[in-house]
């Protein structure tokens, strides 16, 4: 990857990553406050696992992009095959995301001790932010940064965010 890549793909993780787990419980500590949970403690046992599941599989969903799209060798007409990966990669993040909205929103260790439960009532609100999350973390980073080459657009909105908003050729 060219140093301009791996700055993009940097940057992008560094937001992500206050977005995930400063700005987001934030939200949940001051404007979205859940009232079936001790806020604090679900904070700290629950959204933060969550979260950290979510933007540890997408960021490892990213590099491992960043390895395939490095080591390609294929041809232009081959290329179009690489979205398969691409996208293979993208569900596996999803997919973490469903497991961080599982466990911090309805996942139980069978204790009726409240502290101990997951927060249904921040079952939309969790859906919506780890979704957010993966598209900043997975897709908007690909999108901006897969190495130049035959790879380089086959990220979906990549040719409109590289040409347009980062006048990249």
């Amino acid at each position: 990857m060219r140093p301009d890549e791996v700055t993009r793909t940097a940057l992008v993780t560094v937001i992500g990553a206050a977005l995930v787990f400063i700005v987001q419980s934030l939200i949940y500590k001051y404007i979205l406050v859940p009232t079936d949970v001790v806020v604090e403690v679900w904070i700290k046992e629950r959204y933060a696992i969550s979260a950290a599941i979510v933007f540890v599989v997408t960021v490892a969903s990213q590099i491992l992009w960043y390895y395939i799209a490095t080591r390609y060798k294929g041809d232009e007409k081959e290329a179009e095959s690489m979205r398969v990966p691409w996208l293979g990669l993208l569900i596996l993040s999803l997919t973490s995301a469903v497991i961080g909205v599982y466990f911090a929103a309805y996942f139980s260790d069978g204790s009726s001790d409240p502290l101990k439960s997951g927060s249904s009532e921040a079952f939309v609100s969790l859906i919506v932010f780890f979704v957010i999350d993966v598209l900043i973390l997975y897709w908007l980073a690909t999108a901006i940064s897969t190495p130049r080459g035959y790879l380089m657009y086959i990220v979906p909105g990549s040719l409109f965010l590289r040409r347009s908003l980062l006048r990249i050729r």
